[in-house]
């Protein structure tokens, strides 16, 4: 059976596509939105011309009319809620229309970040202070503290010096168990449930201002990228940290971290523009790409799946979109009318903004389904690269068994010529927030209703590691974690 599909595979590969890009769908939208926010569990947020979008990759629209300008969005882990700066307010929409809003007297809002859950809203303001909100469904969003005025290990006088660092360029993301905040010159990290810095080494001092952060779901990764560094720090146990100097000094454009934290990559370069893949026990590259060789004008973007790296805006010589593998290596390209699309991804979906609207693109499909390869805005592969389809057919196979593997299962050994890897993105300097949520930590066990039963076990879900409670049948068994809604199989 498996010869068969590979050879089906190979002859719809030979098609002209851009790289095995699967298109799901198109959203018209009348035109390129000026926010494009991806939820790394599926679905998009998009705003223009005050409109408010919630998109699906089935071609479902939802869309609300905002009183005033949109300046930052963050959504949750399934873009189902946005949270939005819309005028001097804080809002919380969700596809129902709006939920509830916070506003300061006295005081802008200038950053806004979401909880994977949607129900935890974070604010930067103008004055230099942080602000968490936690909101239930129907209820007002209750403040639960203040940063930095609430870290009580502070005196009156850091706390002065924080709120100023905050006044300029304040950037956050919230993740996991904790709030990242970048001003002109430090990192904060602040616990989500008290607003108080993460023990003694929860702050961090830059050379050159920050112009990028990103997070990994589970906030245990946090990348930083200045004009000429990438700065990196791994919270765990034996909690480690490094930089990275790029080559050409002040070259650096655009950061995107997978979701899972297990690739951070950086696209830097004046002349030449390389992306960079690093793994976050080492602060040397694991691989480095070059994707344009002429010196750039347009505002370069990128983002990242477990298996994409996603490259957007390079200019006049390149492609449009430009898709990478986790081991750097290049699996697709795609031509439209956009100067400089905006691009997002979420764990199987890259989606990009065009003239032409919304366009959703799988990285990875269960069946083949001719009429969706795309036919027209791309680079025909030839017959001479029939070989390179062969592989990328068997590394197809290899994801279809990983997609059956038991919940939570070690997946095999890979080919070597076929990797994966993960995480909407906008240039560095101006792009739109990167606060749009993957996963929270819930440490409240998620019940499973045993049919027939022996005992119970408690499994971590390898998406938003929520911890769940499900029966012993000793056969396998469907589990969905109630956290961020990642489904599978698990033999227990």
């Amino acid at each position: 059976m498996k010869p068969l599909f590979l050879l089906v595979m190979l002859l719809l590969l030979a098609l002209p596509v851009s790289g095995g890009m699967h298109n799901t769908s198109n959203i018209d939208l009348q035109g390129e939105p000026t926010f494009l926010v991806a939820g790394s569990g599926g679905g998009v947020v998009a705003w223009r011309d005050a409109k408010l979008h919630f998109l699906q990759d089935d071609g479902s629209k939802v869309s609300y009319t905002t009183t005033s300008n949109v300046t930052m969005l963050a959504v949750d882990y399934k873009a189902q809620r946005a949270a939005l700066i819309e005028g001097g307010n804080v809002v919380l929409y969700g596809a129902e229309g709006v939920l509830v809003s916070a506003t300061v007297p006295g005081d802008e809002p200038v950053g806004v970040a979401l909880s994977s859950a949607g129900n935890y809203i974070a604010a930067g303001f103008a004055s230099g202070s942080v602000r968490l909100w936690k909101y239930g469904s129907g209820e007002e969003m209750e403040l639960r503290w203040t940063f930095p005025d609430d870290e009580l290990v502070l005196n009156d006088g850091q706390r002065e010096q924080i709120r100023n660092d905050l006044q300029n360029d304040l950037r956050l993301v919230l993740k996991g168990d904790y709030l990242a905040v970048t001003g002109t010159d430090q990192l904060y990290i602040v616990r989500r449930n008290d607003g108080g810095l993460r023990g003694d080494l929860g702050k961090y001092t830059f050379d050159q201002p920050p112009l990028d952060l990103e997070m990994s779901a589970d906030g245990k990764v946090i990348a930083v990228a200045t004009a000429g560094k990438l700065h990196a720090y791994i919270l765990e146990s034996d909690e480690r940290k490094w930089k990275f100097a790029t080559p050409e000094a002040n070259s650096s454009r655009a950061l995107a971290i997978a979701p899972d934290g297990s690739l951070i990559t950086l696209l830097h370069g004046i002349q030449t523009q390389i992306v960079s893949g690093f793994e976050p026990s080492s602060g040397e590259p694991a691989w480095n790409h070059e994707v344009a060789s002429v010196a750039v004008t347009a505002n370069p973007q990128i983002a990242a799946t477990g298996s994409r790296v996603a490259i957007t805006g390079l200019g006049p010589n390149a492609d449009d979109l430009t898709l990478l593998d986790r081991s750097g290596k290049q699996v697709g390209e795609l031509l439209t009318e956009a100067q400089s699309p905006l691009v997002g991804a979420s764990d199987s979906t890259i989606v990009i903004a065009t003239p032409q609207g919304i366009a959703f693109y799988a990285t990875h499909t269960t069946e083949a389904q001719s009429a969706d390869w795309l036919s027209v805005d791309t680079r025909t592969i030839g017959l001479a690269t029939g070989a390179l389809l062969l592989v990328t057919a068997i590394g197809a196979m290899w994801w279809f068994e990983l997609l059956e593997m038991p919940f939570g299962a070690t997946p095999p050994t890979p080919p070597a010529t076929r990797q994966i890897s993960e995480s909407s993105r906008q240039p560095l300097a101006s792009r739109f927030p990167s606060g749009q949520s993957t996963t929270t930590v819930n440490s409240a066990p998620l019940k499973v209703k045993p049919v027939v039963a022996h005992g119970t076990a408690t499994i971590a879900c390898p998406g938003c590691s929520a911890q769940m409670e499900v029966p012993k049948l000793g056969r396998i068994q469907k589990v969905e974690c109630g956290e961020c809604g990642l489904a599978g199989n698990a033999e227990i």
